[in-house]
């Protein structure tokens, strides 16, 4: 008979940390969150670009001490100090020599100035450096993939790809012509961007810059409108030509970056919300009285509601995305592309078996679709495959009952064995040193139970068998249990309504 305790051991942690790695996941630089849920500036590709959220702290001035180390011009009335004071003058509104002023309050005012002209050189140079960064990406994927796609395509075997239409042809001509287009515009703004940064100083303006820009935005539009043909087109090329995936995968060995081809789509989608964050970030920091400051609000205004109204679509492409990448990892992915099906949620969850509930041993990856719900296990480097992880499974949603994980369940997770007093004694010595670290130790159990059957190919045969039954899954975070029982209740809801076809 097995006696209780109402703590946790440290022990049982562990699997938050070492058996549920991102590293399994690579493709999916999200998975424990949905995009709609989730910070833009958390999501950017940090292999690409630097993440202006650590722009803006390196950007912080903190105190007399640091403003004094980084405005060295404020502390020594050097020569560039009154050259910043006649720069200032230019706006008349600064009233910089004003004698009636007090020479206390000027100072601040100066150093305040001095410090956001300071903040939004920093704006621009960041932009100047990630802007280039992208340039050279998008010109990667269309010298390096896309023009040799296209010419894969004209020049195809009619007999291996009988079903490749001619309307794949031109939609992948139209889709070079959007990369080049916006290839363009980019160059176009990186090179006024640099020039500004030449000729820095308190009165420069940004809002011309970002208003041209944004006049060339539509080009976009049309981009994302083309994606969910462009990625079940790409589907069934991967899932029925060799030649195709020959080529694709010559590229990818060819592309010094070390980034795989569904990887440039992305970069798009991760770009754009970055101008708004540095049109906001450079506007808190101009003054109401600089020149620039209506026109660079209006343009703000402009970016915020561009971006706002791109959002739902940034999400379904991205989702869309993600299930084409799923269907490459997944060795016998039963899942197909189509285009209404998504992939919205990917995450390594812990399957609790009822008789042993504290085990944590059944950790699997579990994929969210629009109407299935799948799970895979890891494939083991010696295999020798391009896939990652292999099929093991599906759980039935069509009439499934979704709740949070029981409060019974959770005791029996929370509780552990209590050691004899033998053990106690020979181990008393050896835990004072961590008793008072350990014991306080609780774990917060997060999940959710799923009620209905799932066909399982993990048998000893290897041979598919339906299993029915109650189905209880961990998360790692309470924000992930709300997340997946959020998704869950609508798709099992939209189910039970039926209508909407996703094959």
């Amino acid at each position: 008979m097995e006696i209780y305790s109402e703590t946790t051991s440290a022990e049982d942690l562990s699997w938050y940390q070492s058996r549920a790695s991102t590293e399994d996941i690579p493709w999916y630089q999200s998975h424990t969150s949905s995009l709609s849920n989730q910070s833009w500036m958390e999501s950017v590709d940090r292999d690409s670009y630097i993440s202006f959220q650590s722009v803006q702290s390196k950007n912080t001035f903190g105190g007399q001490e640091e403003s004094e180390r980084r405005l060295p011009i404020i502390n020594n009335r050097s020569s560039a100090y009154y050259q910043l004071m006649d720069d200032l003058s230019i706006i008349e509104d600064y009233s910089i020599y004003d004698d009636e002023a007090d020479d206390g309050n000027y100072e601040i005012e100066v150093a305040e100035i001095a410090r956001n002209v300071e903040h939004k050189k920093h704006c621009v140079q960041q932009l100047s450096m990630t802007e280039e960064s992208y340039v050279n990406d998008m010109q990667t994927f269309r010298n390096i993939y896309v023009s040799p796609l296209n010419n894969w395509m004209v020049s195809a075997d009619t007999v291996e790809h009988e079903d490749i239409e001619e309307s794949c042809t031109l939609l992948f001509k139209n889709f070079m012509d959007h990369l080049s287009s916006i290839i363009q515009i980019h160059k176009n703004l990186l090179q006024e961007v640099r020039e500004r940064q030449q000729i820095w100083g308190p009165t420069q303006f940004m809002s011309d810059v970002f208003s041209v820009f944004y006049d060339q935005l539509d080009i976009y539009d049309a981009l994302f409108t083309s994606y969910p043909d462009i990625i079940v087109t790409l589907y069934k090329l991967f899932s029925r030509s060799s030649s195709f995936k020959a080529l694709i995968e010559g590229s990818e060995s060819f592309d010094i970056s070390s980034h795989k081809f569904l990887h440039y789509l992305r970069l798009p989608i991760q770009r754009l919300p970055i101008y708004k964050d540095i049109i906001n970030d450079m506007y808190s920091v101009t003054e109401v009285i600089h020149p620039d400051y209506l026109v660079l609000k209006q343009i703000k205004q402009r970016f915020d509601e561009r971006i706002k109204g791109w959002s739902s679509i940034f999400t379904d492409r991205v989702a869309h995305i993600h299930s084409l990448e799923s269907s490459r990892y997944i060795q016998g992915n039963p899942v197909n592309v189509s285009m209404a099906r998504r992939l919205h949620i990917a995450d390594r969850l812990v399957r609790v078996d009822p008789a042993h509930p504290r085990s944590v041993q059944d950790i699997r990856l579990y994929l969210l679709y629009s109407d299935n719900l799948i799970y895979s296990q890891r494939i083991t480097e010696s295999e020798h495959t391009s896939k990652k992880s292999l099929f093991k499974g599906s759980i039935q949603l069509l009439k499934a009952e979704v709740r949070r994980i029981s409060p019974e369940i959770v005791a029996k997770i929370t509780k552990v064995k209590k050691t004899s007093p033998l053990t106690n004694l020979m181990q008393r010595r050896k835990s004072e040193g961590t008793k008072s670290r350990q014991s306080s130790i609780v774990q917060d159990v997060y999940g959710f139970e799923i009620r209905t059957y799932e066909l399982s190919l993990d048998t000893e045969m290897g041979l598919p068998r339906t299993i029915f039954g109650n189905i209880i899954l961990r998360t790692k975070t309470e924000a992930d249990q709300n997340m997946w029982l959020s998704y869950l209740s609508h798709i099992t809801r939209d189910l039970a309504e039926g209508g909407k076809k996703f094959s």
